[in-house]
Order: C-alpha cells, then structure tokens, then sequence
C-alpha cells in the first residue's frame, strides 16, 4: 500500500505531466487504488432508509451514519 505521502507525489507528477507518455497505467492505477481503499469504510458506516424505517432500529449504531429520507404518501 502506498503513504499518503507517495499518493501526493504521484498526483503532483500526473498534474505536472505534459506528455502522455510520460504518465502509466500503474502510475494512475495507485493512486485509484488507494483512494478506493480509504473510502471502502466509509460504505460499512452509511445506511439510507425511510423515517419510518428508521423509527423501527431499537438501538442504532454509534459507529452508523444514518440518512433519512421522507415518503410520499
């Protein structure tokens, strides 16, 4: 796994980069591939429900983000 530090660097050289040759594949994988690994918590922590559905949860998950929605009726 790469450091936050390496992640920056490679960004900063894609940014500065003026020839597509000069970019790869692997290069550009890296960085997705730890942006994709430090978002993969945050899916385990966030549930999308109704109101009504969430009234129902008896004791709710201190380490769940819960986001509600209104029904129309």
């Amino acid at each position: 796994m790469k450091t936050q530090k390496q992640i920056d660097d490679l960004i900063e050289q894609i940014r500065a980069a003026e020839e597509k040759e000069s970019i790869t594949n692997e290069m550009e994988a890296d960085v997705l591939e730890f942006l994709n690994e430090k978002i993969k918590p945050f899916d385990k922590k966030h549930e999308v429900m109704s109101e009504e559905e969430y009234s129902k949860i008896k004791n709710p998950d201190s380490n769940t983000f819960y986001y509600t929605y209104e029904t129309e009726e």
